[in-house]
């Protein structure tokens, strides 16, 4: 079958322009073996770097040319396990490790969001920018040849307690003043009742004996002042 630009089995050589690893077993597998720092999934954009030496390349810049009909294929999406990295670079020995990190070099395209419209995308990139951009570039090489640059769009996380702070700290306060004064509410009552049974509930207040009194006091003096 013929193509705009060559045929399928010469666009089937280029990058796929999306693959990412799978999210779930590298978030299962991370959490019981990795270090908490690199149980983390981030998703990158890598550009292609151009090397008009590789026939390859000369393909994918053609196709990437005709903005009418084809998409970029040198600029592409990718998902990266952090954990599966780190293993990979462990498996390597420094010189190797170096000669697959490429520097940023001039993109005349946007190829990314600004890192500013993700929390922690900054922090991010310095802590994992240097080890994906390595592990995708030993991709790149073993399969076709070509090098790229690298760059963190944002990380994921599993799920982590939330970090106490003052609101949660007044709640609890709060909450443990309510229980412990309906538990002291409970408690009194239960020892006025025991003694007395439920009829205490029917007495007057010890107070209230008096009342009478004051009230025959006042009656009096008022009919006093009557007859005067």
């Amino acid at each position: 079958m013929v193509m705009a630009h060559g045929t399928v089995e010469e666009y089937y050589r280029m990058p796929r322009i999306y693959a990412y690893d799978e999210y779930d077993p590298c978030v299962a597998h991370a959490e019981r073996h990795a270090s908490p720092d690199d149980a983390a999934y981030c998703v990158g954009r890598t550009v292609i770097k151009p090397d008009q030496e590789s026939s390859l390349w000369r393909q994918i810049e053609l196709f990437t040319n005709d903005t009418k009909r084809h998409f970029r294929h040198d600029h592409l999406d990718r998902g990266f396990c952090v954990h599966r990295c780190r293993q990979l670079l462990e498996s390597l020995d420094n010189e190797t490790a170096e000669s697959l990190f490429v520097d940023k070099f001039d993109i005349p395209f946007p190829y990314i969001i600004r890192s500013d419209a993700f929390s922690d995308a900054t922090d991010d990139q310095l802590r994992y920018g240097k080890l994906i951009n390595i592990c995708q570039n030993y991709a790149l090489r073993k399969r076709y040849n070509l090098s790229a640059y690298t760059e963190i769009e944002y990380c994921i996380r599993p799920a982590q307690p939330a970090p106490m702070d003052g609101l949660d700290v007044s709640f609890l306060v709060v909450t443990a003043l309510i229980l412990a004064l309906v538990i002291a509410s409970t408690w009194y009552d239960y020892r006025t009742k025991n003694p007395q049974g439920d009829e205490h509930y029917k007495k007057d207040l010890p107070c209230r004996s008096k009342f009478p009194v004051e009230e025959e006091k006042d009656g009096s003096f008022f009919q006093q002042t009557q007859h005067l």
